[in-house]
């Protein structure tokens, strides 16, 4: 096939599900090169995702959860389902998206910092409050696992750091995730 031709077939799908985003205003989240916004068709989301990843159904259980992992740590080493961004749909319709932003394992957590310093100004630039709320907090195995969640509209970033207990030679983790889900149905008043 020549190459002017897929580029034309690849960018057709992208400029409509672009054009969906701008026309819509609705928030999305950027995944495998595709902007996904809350309600799109579950076959085109994973027609388009699966032209830069990794596209694949998660199994058992009955929900519908699909793993999208970029083409470039498809054969990492990694297990199959690590370093998957999770879609999931409801009724045949995009219903969560959740997107790994970063990870680091060094102690310096200044990529990550940055990244939640943007999200948290790209808010304050369109003049939308955040919603902070601390996440869990539980102790297994050794390890402490904490989480803060920051939430603007349906879009929210959850911070999660992962510490040893009592250990000064323990490396901690902090993981970056950003989330878009459906809104919860508000209740009729009666």
């Amino acid at each position: 096939m020549p190459t002017a031709h897929l580029g034309f077939r690849l960018l057709v799908p992208l400029a409509f599900l672009c054009s969906l985003h701008v026309a819509t205003g609705q928030p999305g989240i950027n995944v495998c090169g595709v902007d996904l916004r809350i309600g799109m068709a579950k076959d085109s989301v994973l027609r388009a995702a699966s032209l830069a990843c990794e596209v694949k159904r998660y199994r058992g259980g009955a929900d519908d959860r699909w793993c999208a992992r970029p083409a470039e740590i498809m054969n990492s080493g990694l297990p199959p389902y690590a370093a998957c961004n999770d879609l999931e749909f409801a009724s045949g319709l995009l219903s969560s998206v959740e997107k790994e932003v970063g990870q680091t394992h060094d102690g310096n957590a200044a990529g990550i910092v940055d990244r939640v310093f943007s999200f948290l100004r790209g808010a304050e630039d369109v003049g939308q409050s955040v919603t902070v709320t601390p996440g869990s907090e539980t102790e297994y195995a050794g390890l402490r696992f904490r989480t803060i969640n920051l939430r603007v509209g349906q879009r929210e970033l959850i911070l999660s750091v992962t510490q040893p207990i009592g250990s000064t030679r323990g490396v901690s983790e902090v993981r970056l995730t950003e989330l878009l889900q459906a809104a919860a149905p508000r209740s009729r008043k009666q």
